[in-house]
């Protein structure tokens, strides 16, 4: 067999083997993902939410840091899988989830007990670079 004829098998062999497309289906995905390129970096919403954690601190008075914060999890998320709510302002939208680690000595509003915070997650926008959000868990 001639190389010529031997592309061509290879080339239709390949096309054969693709899937149709079908009636109503397109080649290109119906949402965007949150895979897409942020114009927010990895680091600097790591920064952004460093940030955020130090706001928290002195906003709730945080008594002391049994364990100093460490970065648990980055990861790129669109913002309705982010949110768990598929109702969410831009759903499709790409955002940072930022999950820290520590320990959060929060004094009690009454002197019984005091509540250790163990998470922090911060939502960062990955277009825009807004901190969209924060969540702590005990």
């Amino acid at each position: 067999m001639k190389p010529r004829n031997l592309v061509l098998c290879i080339l239709v062999a390949t096309l054969a083997s693709c899937a149709p497309l079908g009636e109503g289906r397109t080649a290109t995905p119906a949402r965007p993902t949150a895979t897409s390129t942020p114009t927010v970096s990895m680091l600097d919403a790591i920064n952004l939410a460093l940030e955020t954690e130090a706001v928290y601190r002195r906003a709730a008075d945080v008594h002391g840091m049994a364990v100093a914060p460490r970065i648990a999890a980055v990861t790129l998320k669109r913002r309705a899988e982010a949110y768990r709510n598929e109702e969410v302002e831009d759903p499709d939208g790409p955002v940072w989830e930022v999950q820290m680690e520590g320990a959060w000595v929060v004094p009690p509003p009454v002197p019984e007990a005091e509540t250790v915070v163990r998470h922090i997650t911060v939502l960062v926008d990955a277009t825009t670079g807004k901190v969209e959000g924060w969540v702590t868990v005990p």
